[in-house]
């Protein structure tokens, strides 16, 4: 007898000989593998009044009519879907379906309906990595491009020049305008009349720094501590920095210029305070780093500094040749002249230079309108407060 059955996906109607219960086959209309019950299993579907009735049959297979004769499935109306037999399969009836999955595959047909919400999602990601990956790839193209401006247009000044030395030398002085000291004039000319009659020196082991008040202004010269000596080196000889000097230099006096001009009335503000016992005389020795050196210096030795062994030493005094000197411990024979940080860390100047040690430096004339730092150089009044004392600090860019 045959078995009958509905397709599971599409509910169409089968019909297949009693030998094919267990077996498998694909149904006609939607193309799912089935597995054939033993039994027939029929629930037919209410027609709709008027609808056709739907026939499936596979070409060739055979049935038996009402009147017992055999003849084509195509040649009876009233005629369901035969599959042919199919082997028995046990392995497809005892393996249970993943968990979350129907026992069958969907059928390969052409879908009309629109992309799924995870199609959507991927999609959507897909565009989104391709920009992030796009921006990714601009960012590192504009970071290389900013680097190799860097390169191309790093103005690096090295080379290998000499040093002379000497272990007694006397330096012109130089003078601050009393122009340049926002205070009240008379506060002024007071504050420069005190320190005519006592002049404020600044010590250390490498340096005796002098402030000594004049008509004009105040004074300020620069002498060898106990423990260095004077090294003079000439750099505007070279061509590179005859280039870079006649780019920046007018930026570097301005800024050295702009410094002095802020730390001289800040020096009188706080020397007036330790003439008033409202301060000690630690807070005015910052003023040697701050308005001394500067003073001294024009703006290419300004920025400054030679590393010797473990120290690193502020450039002291420039002279119209274009000299740079700097203090160093006595007996060196070799040392570097590099750039020196301003306040925000910046290096202004990228000098990195060798300078080898040799011969004495030629004596100076002695000037003519001012007198020398040794000249107006006084004892070192007993008192600590008239006379601060100023440790070297070579690691940090003071001399």
């Amino acid at each position: 007898m045959p078995i009958e059955f509905n397709c599971r996906v599409c509910d169409a109607m089968i019909r297949v000989p009693d030998k094919a219960a267990g077996g498998k086959g694909k149904c006609p209309k939607c193309g799912i593998r089935i597995t054939v019950p033993k039994k027939s299993t029929p629930k037919p579907a209410p027609k709709s009044p008027g609808a056709e009735e739907q026939q499936f049959f596979i070409p060739g297979a055979e049935d038996q009519a009402t009147d017992g004769s055999a003849g084509p499935i195509e040649d009876d109306p009233d005629a369901v879907v035969e599959l042919e037999p199919a082997t028995f399969e046990p392995g497809d009836l005892t393996s249970p379906p993943p968990v979350g999955q129907f026992p069958f595959a969907s059928p390969q047909v052409p879908s009309t309906t629109r992309p799924s919400t995870r199609r959507l999602k991927k999609k959507k990601r897909g565009n989104q990595s391709v920009i992030i990956g796009a921006i990714v790839v601009l960012a590192i193209l504009l970071v290389a491009g900013i680097v190799l401006h860097s390169i191309l247009t790093s103005e690096r000044l090295a080379g290998d020049f000499t040093a002379a030395t000497s272990a007694t030398l006397e330096l012109p002085a130089v003078t601050i305008a009393k122009s340049q000291i926002r205070l009240p004039p008379d506060d002024v000319a007071m504050l420069l009349k005190k320190l005519e009659l006592a002049p404020l020196p600044m010590l250390s082991n490498s340096m005796q720094v002098d402030l000594t008040g004049t008509p004009a202004g105040l004074k300020i010269s620069v002498a060898a501590g106990a423990q260095s000596q004077f090294y003079r080196v000439t750099l505007n000889g070279n061509a590179d920095v005859k280039r870079y000097l006649a780019a920046h230099l007018a930026e570097l006096e301005e800024l050295r210029l702009s410094d002095i001009d802020k730390a001289a009335t800040d020096f009188f503000v706080e020397y007036q305070k330790v003439l008033a016992k409202k301060s000690t005389s630690d807070n005015v020795a910052i003023f040697r780093d701050t308005l001394a050196i500067p003073a001294l210096l024009g703006g290419f030795g300004y920025f400054l500094a030679a590393e010797h062994g473990r120290g690193l030493y502020r450039c002291v005094y420039e002279d119209p040749e274009g000299g740079l000197y700097f203090l160093l411990p006595a007996g060196a024979t070799f040392f570097k002249i590099t750039g020196r940080p301003d306040a925000n860390g910046h290096i202004r100047v990228p000098a990195d230079f060798n300078v080898s040690v040799e011969g004495e430096i030629a004596p100076m004339k002695k000037p003519t309108e001012q007198p020398s730092s040794k000249s107006t150089k006084k004892p070192a009044p007993k008192s600590a407060k008239e006379a601060p004392e100023m440790e070297d600090e070579k690691m940090d860019g003071k001399n």
